[in-house]
């Protein structure tokens, strides 16, 4: 069982780098790291967190203060969306914000992706399973 889970989280923590590597986010900032755990929170608490109890977490992992973790989320999704405005961007963020004169807060971005990675995963199970829809023996 807990080979499983362990398959599950990294199934879970690629799905959310990839998320963030098909928006755009640059992988060399350190608001990359830190919005792919906050990112990876929100999943585990199913989404209903606030970010300061996300910002407290991450400033005491990785010993740095909130104020630290807040601003270099917020500059990796400004460069993100100041860069270029892809369809995927549009796609998942364009009802929330209009992308040609603003871009989404660490809060609706974290939770954004953080639904369509819980997306991403749903049809990664369904497409595990066998034709008559029983999960795959380990």
């Amino acid at each position: 069982m807990q080979s499983n889970n362990h398959a599950e989280r990294s199934d879970e923590r690629y799905i959310i780098e990839q998320a963030l590597l098909d928006l755009g986010v640059p992988p060399h900032l350190n608001g990359f790291f830190y919005l792919h755990d906050a990112i990876g929170i929100a999943l585990a608490v199913g989404g209903k967190v606030r970010n300061m109890v996300i910002y407290a977490a991450l400033a005491e992992q990785y010993h740095v203060s909130k104020s630290i973790i807040e601003r270099s989320m917020r500059h990796a999704v400004r460069v993100t969306f100041e860069r270029s405005i892809s369809s995927l961007q549009t796609e998942w963020f364009g009802s929330f914000v209009d992308l040609r004169y603003d871009r989404p807060t660490n809060s609706v971005f974290i939770a954004v992706v953080a639904a369509q990675t819980r997306h991403r995963l749903a049809e990664a199970g369904r497409q595990s399973a066998m034709p008559d829809g029983q999960p795959k023996a380990s």
